[in-house]
This record gives structure tokens, sequence and C-alpha cells, in this order.
């Protein structure tokens, strides 16, 4: 909603206005946000269910209408959709973060049981398959009902291909509505997440023993949760100044979580073969390996400063910030255990499903 930003002008950072009305939008929105996150998974379900089910129902009925029209002609113009390395590499370093909130699903698992738990697999890989055939279908039926070039500059092509073609000025509303949606169930989702990962590195001893505890009424790990706030309420105050930096970094540590997650389970497959499975991982070692492989291609795509990809300064910095945060919690974590119990409270004592 474009009009949000340049009305009331508060000040400008790096070029980049900041108005009041989006900081208060944004204010409120995290606030909610936040609030969900403080009463319990069951709140954060019900909303993620509701994010998914509108964003899913209106893309379908969106990509009904545009490929009833798509024209190959269209789609050829401007010479076409050609495939240019430079390019591709450059939204590699993005595109990582597109997938957020749709794997919040294998980072929830812990808080899953009985069939729920054995399903995980499943249902994860149904996620990343939905996603996946989203950023592939909504470009292409774009491209089919406007030439790329003019697609490129706008704000919503999308929503605008479908206001062409049923000539309803409120279609576009309600698609810009529906992104909204969309945005609010990935936020809500991928601060889910982080407050569990960091919730669970607690119970682990891995970090300081304060974000393991939980609150009396609401069994939510709060310290966790406004931890990974923090992160969040500053940003409208920034502008746009830190906006896709922040995107790049979070990839680059979606990309880091990837190579160590796959190498454990190649190790623990190794070193821990009677530890119980409950989710089988299709493809086995191969496809681990594959992963790493395939992990390690995308993180020297953003790293290495002569690739289309590279991190910024800014962003290495970013970067650099974040790894000492994270290395400071870790060197405050419990040291009294041994090696022996604190494998014991990562990987179970063996004897039921963790």
């Amino acid at each position: 909603f474009p009009a949000l930003g340049r009305v009331g002008l508060l000040y400008t950072v790096g070029g980049h206005s900041v108005t009041l009305p989006n900081v208060l939008c944004q204010l409120a929105l995290a606030g909610a946000i936040v609030y969900i996150q403080y009463r319990g998974a069951d709140l954060c379900a019900s909303l993620a269910k509701l994010a998914t089910v509108v964003l899913l129902t209106m893309c379908l009925v969106g990509l009904a209408v545009c490929f009833s029209h798509f024209a190959p002609a269209v789609y050829a113009a401007d010479g076409g959709l050609e495939f240019h390395f430079s390019g591709s590499a450059s939204l590699l370093s993005m595109l990582v973060f597109s997938v957020a909130g749709w794997e919040t699903v294998a980072k929830a698992a812990a808080d899953a049981t009985g069939p729920a738990a054995r399903k995980a697999g499943a249902a994860l890989i149904t996620c990343l398959l939905i996603v996946t055939a989203l950023l592939c279908l909504v470009p292409t039926a774009v491209a089919g009902n406007l030439p790329w070039r003019s697609a490129v500059d706008r704000t919503a092509p999308f929503a605008d291909v479908l206001v062409s073609i049923t000539g309803w000025p409120a279609v576009r509303l309600a698609f810009l509505a529906t992104a909204f949606v969309g945005a609010v169930g990935v936020m809500n989702s991928t601060l889910y997440s982080s407050s569990r990962m960091l919730y669970g590195l607690a119970r682990s001893k891995l970090v300081p023993g304060g974000f393991g505890r939980l609150h009396p009424r609401y069994g939510t790990p709060t310290r966790c949760v406004w931890f990974a706030a923090a992160f969040v309420l500053p940003a409208p105050f920034t502008g746009k100044l830190f906006f896709r930096p922040l995107i790049h970094v979070a990839s680059l540590a979606t990309i880091v979580m990837w190579v160590m997650t796959l190498a454990a389970v190649l190790r623990l497959r190794r070193t821990r073969s009677d530890l119980p499975r409950p989710v089988r991982m299709p493809g086995g070692r191969p496809m681990a390996a594959f992963g790493v492989l395939a992990a390690l291609f995308l993180a020297g795509n953003i790293l290495l400063p002569f690739s289309p990809g590279a991190l910024t300064p800014l962003e290495y910095l970013l970067a650099l910030g974040l790894t000492a945060l994270g290395s400071g919690l870790y060197r405050l974590r419990d040291r009294s255990l041994t090696r022996q119990e604190r494998e014991a409270l990562i990987l179970g004592d063996g004897r039921k499903e963790v």
C-alpha cells in the first residue's frame, strides 16, 4: 500500500522515508503477532491455517483466470524469457528467503506428538512442493498476459493482470489484501519457529538457561519470544534501510542451518545408528549428501565477493554481528555438563522418540 509511505513523513534514513502511518501499522502488526506467540501454539496455528487457506485459494483462482487467457505471443514478447546466469545467481540470494514460513513445520516438529509427529516429514515435503509450484506458476501466468519488461516495473503485476482480464478494479485490492495476509502468515510462522529453536537450544543447555523458562499460564517460552521480537520491533523505524540486507543475511543463516542439519544427519547415521528415527528422509544418505552440496553452492553464491549474489559490505557487517551474538550466547551456556550429559539432552536416552 504505497500511500502509507507518502504521508506523515517523520524523517529519512539512508535515503529511505520513515512515515508515521507505516510505523504505526507495522508496530500494531508486530505487537499483535507477538501477543499471538505469547498466548501459545494453538492460536499461532489457527492464524497460520487461515493465512495459508486464504493465500492458496486466491492464488489458485488467480492462476486459473490468468492461464485461461495465456497468450504465447505475449510470453515471447521483448525477445522472450532468456536465461542469464548473473541474474539467476542474484535472485538465488533472496530466493532462499521465499520458503520462509513454509518450512516451519520442520521446526515445530518438537511440539508434535503421536500421529502428527509421524506426518511431519510428509507435511514438510508437501509445503515445499506447494511453495515451489507457486513460485514457478505465478511469474509464468503473468508473463503470458503482460510483457515481462512491463511487469518488472510494477509493484503487483499479478493483481494488475487480473484487473486487466476481469475489468474489475476491486480485484487489485483483493489480491493486495491476500498478499498482506500472506505476509502476516510468514511473520507469524517465522517468529514462532525462531523462538522455538532458541527454546530448543536452551533445553539442550547450549545457550543461557533463562531462555528455557515457560510462562506459568500459557506454557510458552516468553523470553525467547521477546528476544526474537527485539529484532522485529525496531525495524519500522529504519524504513527500508535494512530490509533487503536482512533478507540476504537471513537467507545465509538459513543455508548455514541446512548445511549443519544435513551434515549432522550424515554423521549420526554413521555414529548413532541405534537412535530411533520416526520420520524417514526420502533418498536417504545420498539425498542428504546432495543437499549439503546444493546448500554449499548457495552459501558460496552469497559469500564469495565475486559472485553476482554476493553480500554488500553492510550485509557482511550484519552477518558478523549476528554471528558474534550467537557465539556470545553459546559461551554463556551451562559448562558444568559433561559431554555425555549434553548428548543425552540433545539426542535423548535412546528409548523414546525425540
